[in-house]
């Protein structure tokens, strides 16, 4: 059934128990941040004179394996594996009202994708922060969860981040639709693309660097607010507290319904 082994801190692996002539399978199947192979790579130990030899029968080691054979241990191969880091950025994402500048805080949102999957909620500055991201990974955020007095959004954004021949990130917009943030802070803008690879004009994304020059995208969320009922006394104008309303939908036969929003959540 295999053996599933993981790299120590300077990352080697010891297998023991392997026999000469005897085919193995070698497959890598998770390097955080890191680009790898998950095609096999299959090998064996022969006999060559009195001494065992590395054959390679699929795929490649970064090296030539050898074996040294040892006369009072085991013989021991020797194979190396290598991998490109990935090139990093970081995602923060600010959360508003439609058609104002006014953020919103405790909104829950779900990231996802290879390497990640999480839910975070907004702070009172209405941010969310994801401190790594990596380049050609596809990744999607949704919100599962709104501010009291708001809807829940069902814009999915789907994006992927890559890195141009000037080292500059560009995203690819996948699906969903961003929004436009009117912020004075958010002047520096990077280049966004469509699935069409249609560069994308019109709305306030920013692709900035930090003072490690580490590059940061920024994300626009718009919520759109529920009515709010506010129950006060005819002459004093004062709130009053513990009053129940039903909430209900009329449909175009005069019939009634318990009122849902977007996600089929009781308002």
């Amino acid at each position: 059934n295999g053996r599933k082994v993981t790299t120590n801190r300077v990352g080697e692996i010891t297998l023991e128990g392997l026999y000469p002539e005897e085919e193995y399978v070698l497959t890598e199947e998770y390097a955080e941040g890191y680009k790898y192979s998950e095609e096999e790579i299959k090998f064996k130990a022969v006999w060559n004179d009195n001494e065992l030899a590395v054959e390679i029968l699929e795929g490649s080691f970064a090296n030539e394996p050898s074996i040294d054979n040892y006369l009072d241990n085991p013989p021991v191969m020797l194979a190396e594996l290598k991998n490109e880091k990935l090139k990093e950025y970081s995602l923060k994402i600010v959360k508003f009202e439609k058609d104002t500048e006014d953020v919103l805080k405790d909104a829950i949102f779900k990231v996802s994708g290879k390497w990640i999957e999480t839910e975070i909620t907004t702070d009172a500055e209405g941010t969310i922060n994801i401190p790594t991201l990596y380049e050609g990974i596809e990744y999607t955020i949704e919100e599962i969860f709104a501010p009291e007095g708001y809807a829940v959004s069902n814009n999915i954004i789907k994006f992927i981040g890559n890195f141009n021949e000037e080292n500059e990130l560009e995203i690819l917009i996948l699906k969903g639709e961003l929004a436009s943030y009117e912020n004075e802070s958010w002047q520096e803008e990077g280049t966004v693309i469509d699935p069409t690879g249609a560069i994308i004009t019109n709305k306030k994304v920013a692709i900035r660097k930090d003072e490690n020059q580490n590059q940061i995208l920024y994300l626009g969320y718009e919520n759109e607010p529920l009515f709010k009922l506010i129950k006060k006394d005819g002459t004093t104008q004062e709130t009053l507290p513990n009053v129940k309303f039903a909430i209900k939908k009329l449909n175009e036969d005069g019939t009634e319904t318990i009122a849902t929003d977007t996600k089929g959540n009781i308002v």
